[in-house]
This record gives structure tokens, sequence and C-alpha cells, in this order.
């Protein structure tokens, strides 16, 4: 509990964007029954490592996250207690769980989620026959919080929902948020300043970052930041769907 486990996507057309990520990643999707104009995302198994995600209609600035945890209120109670807010109150969506949206002490946006399980299955039989499976390249690995005060943030997130924070020992300010077991669904993620980006994004990894750059291109995307090499790190470069939420490609030393 209290991994990311799922990410939401605004969009104005959200069939649009959901074939955007299948073209590019191979990921499958569907229409989510339970709700109207909602599409989901399936990246892989929801029980191993990664996200999976939820698109819908355009009603938030950003990529958010979704993070699950045993206690809502009890977690409510420790977000505004350390200087974050809740933007929309607790409410519960039959069939999937209870929600509650939230911003943390720089405004970043997520979401706090019990009852997970629902949604999993949920999303699974939404996707169930609905298209072939393309060829999957990459999954949500990893995801950027912007930080305007990283130690203050950084002690936010440790303090609400238990998280380990490590400085990176690297060529810029870059602190790593450890959200659980690495080897249970979800991921893990980081604070970087907020002058580089102003919104949270996701990572995906990928084996071979030139053959994703350019099916952005062609699906409608956009190329952000170049490919660029973080030493002893790997290639990475920021991108923007069709609907300009931006995100991350990360293809890792190991994987060249």
């Amino acid at each position: 509990m209290n991994r990311p486990l799922y990410f939401q996507l605004p969009s104005a057309e959200p069939q649009r964007l959901v074939e955007f990520y299948h073209t590019v990643f191979g990921w499958t999707f569907g229409r989510l029954e339970l709700l109207d104009n909602i599409w989901i995302l399936v990246s892989g198994d929801p029980t191993l490592p990664g996200l999976n995600g939820i698109v819908m209609g355009q009603h938030m600035p950003c990529t958010v996250n979704v993070i699950a945890v045993d206690d809502l209120d009890q977690r409510l109670d420790k977000v505004l207690a350390w200087g974050g807010k809740i933007t929309t109150p607790k409410q519960e969506i039959e069939g999937l769980g209870i929600f509650a949206w939230c911003a943390d002490n720089d405004d970043n946006p997520f979401v706090l989620m019990q009852s997970s399980d629902q949604l999993n299955k949920a999303m699974l039989q939404s996707v169930s026959n609905q298209i072939p499976e393309a060829e999957v390249t990459s999954r949500p690995v990893h995801f950027e919080i912007p930080a305007t005060d990283m130690d203050k943030v950084a002690e936010f997130y440790a303090s609400v929902l238990d998280w380990t924070v490590q400085k990176w020992q690297g060529p810029i300010q870059y602190t790593f948020l450890m959200t659980g077991d690495e080897s249970s669904a979800g991921i893990d993620g980081a604070l970087m300043e907020k002058a580089n980006n102003l919104y949270p994004v996701n990572v995906m990894s990928t084996n071979d970052i030139d053959m994703i750059l350019e099916k952005i291109v062609k699906a409608g995307g956009k190329i952000l930041m170049p490919k660029e090499q973080i030493p002893g790190v790997g290639l990475f470069a920021y991108a923007l769907d069709p609907d300009n939420n931006q995100f991350g490609i990360m293809q890792f030393n190991q994987q060249q």
C-alpha cells in the first residue's frame, strides 16, 4: 500500500488519446463500462511493477497518479496536517472504491484511493477481447514531481505516505522517493526542481528510445526535449502526447 498504482490523463478526445498510447507503446485500451466517457489503458499485469491508466474528460491540468492506501481518512488527516490540500472531498465510485483528490504542499495534484482490487478487475474486464494486442514496448516505471523546496516536499511525502527519501549524488538536484516494495505493483519516483517541469510526469522505460520517439511524432505527439545522455543512467527525453500531457522516455544503460 501507499504506492502509486494508476495514472489519470485528461483529454478533450479520450478515444483519440488512448489510440495514441496504443500506437506508440502497444498498450491495450477499452471503455470503462462503469462510468461514462472513461477509457482505460492497460500497459501490463496490474500485479507487477508499473502503472496502468485511465483517460477522462479534460478537467485536470496534467497527469495525476492514484495512490492506494489502507485507511483513506487517516491519510487525508495527514495531508492537511503537513500542509497539503483536499481539493475534492472523498467520494465512493460504485464498483471501484473510495477516492479523494488532493494536492501536496507545493500544489502538485495526486489522488488517494482505498480499494484497488475492484479497479484492477474492472480494467481487465473492460479491455478483454476489445482490440488486438500490439507489441508492448514499455510501461510507466518512474514518476517525477516538481518542487520549489525539495526538502519541504520530501518531508510531506515521507510523513503523509511513509515514503523513503534519498538524495541523488548526480549532476542535478534530484531526490528519490521510494514508495514500497519494488517487486510489487506500482512505481517509485523522485522530486526535481520546479523550474524544469511545472507538473508531475511519468517516465516510460524502453529498450529503443529512437524507435519510440519516431512513433510519438508519427502518431501526433511532439518531442519536448531531445534525447540526452544522463551519466551513469542512460538516454532520456521528454515528449508530449496529442493533448499536451508531458511524459518521459528512458532507455537505461543496461537496455542499450
